[in-house]
């Protein structure tokens, strides 16, 4: 999983020096991945540790401020992009 994460950094920070260079498909392949797989491995430890350390409140609180955050920050790009 380590190996899987290494790439992808590197293959993010590649392809963002070469924006220019890299193929649209590939850029927009590397940029989903970039945003899936951190979601991705949080609900695969989330189901390892479910009835250990993690239970329903656990799991609304992370929702809610998933939901919170991502309101945030395209808020306030919105601001930022529009009311200048």
């Amino acid at each position: 999983m380590k190996v899987i994460l290494i790439v992808l950094v590197v293959g993010a920070i590649v392809a963002k020096v070469f924006e220019n260079r890299v193929p649209p498909a590939v850029y927009r392949t590397l940029v989903t991945a970039g945003i899936l797989l951190p979601l991705a491995g949080t609900g695969y430890a989330m189901w390892l540790l479910w009835q250990e350390l993690i239970g329903w409140r656990e799991l609304a609180l992370f929702l809610g401020l998933y939901v919170a955050t991502g309101l945030g920050t395209t808020l306030g790009y919105h601001r930022l992009a529009t009311h200048r």
